[in-house]
C-alpha cells in the first residue's frame, strides 16, 4: 500500500462509520419491531393523496390495504361497520391504500365503497416506514397516539371480534 491509498482508505472508512452511526441513530419503526406503547409516526409529513382526518385524541385504526388484495375485499366492509358503530364515540378508521396507481384505488373504492376516510400512500413512505409485509395490516392506536395492537392479515369474524373488544376497551364506557 502506498501512503496515499492508505490515507484514502482511512477517509472512506471514516465516512462509512459516520454514515452507519447516523443510520443507527434514526428512529426505526417496523411492524416486526413495533410494539404496544410505540408512537405512531407523524402522518402530516407523509405524501398522501387525499385528506387526513383529525386524529388527535381519538382511537384510530390505521388500515393498510390494496386493490389487488383479496382479503381486503372482505375486510373493508367489516371495518366500515365498526366505523359506523363506534365513530360517534371518538373512533376513526384511516384507510391507507398502497396502490401504485390512483385509478386502481378509486376503482376499488367505487366497487367497494366505505364511509371512513381513505388516503393513498403514493410515495410508499408510511408503508415503507412501518414495514407492512401482509395485506391487510391494521394498527390500533389509543387516544395518546400510541400503538396498542397490530393485526396482520384478516381472519374474518375472528379479526372483527378481536377489533371490537379492543376498540371498546380503548373507548371506555359510553
Amino acid at each position: 500500500f502506498s501512503p496515499m491509498s492508505l490515507n484514502r482508505n482511512m477517509k472512506y472508512t471514516a465516512v462509512l462509520l459516520v454514515a452507519a452511526s447516523v443510520l443507527l441513530a434514526l428512529p426505526q419503526v417496523h411492524a416486526a419491531n413495533l410494539k404496544p406503547g410505540d408512537a405512531l409516526p407523524a402522518l402530516k409529513a407523509k405524501d398522501f393523496e387525499g385528506a387526513l382526518p383529525e386524529l388527535a385524541g381519538k382511537v384510530v385504526l390505521l388500515d393498510f390495504w390494496a386493490s389487488w388484495c383479496g382479503p381486503c375485499k372482505a375486510s373493508l366492509p367489516q371495518l366500515d361497520k365498526l366505523y359506523r358503530e363506534y365513530g360517534k364515540r371518538g373512533f376513526v378508521i384511516l384507510g391507507v391504500s398502497v396502490d401504485e396507481s390512483s385509478a386502481d384505488m378509486k376503482a376499488f373504492l367505487e366497487a367497494h365503497p366505505v364511509s371512513f376516510p381513505t388516503v393513498r400512500d403514493k410515495a410508499q413512505t408510511l408503508v415503507g416506514q412501518v414495514s407492512v409485509d401482509v395485506m391487510p395490516t391494521s394498527l390500533l392506536i389509543n387516544r395518546e397516539g400510541k400503538v396498542t395492537k397490530i393485526h396482520s392479515g384478516y381472519q374474518g369474524e375472528k379479526t372483527v371480534e378481536e377489533l371490537r373488544a379492543e376498540i371498546e376497551q380503548l373507548l371506555g364506557a359510553p
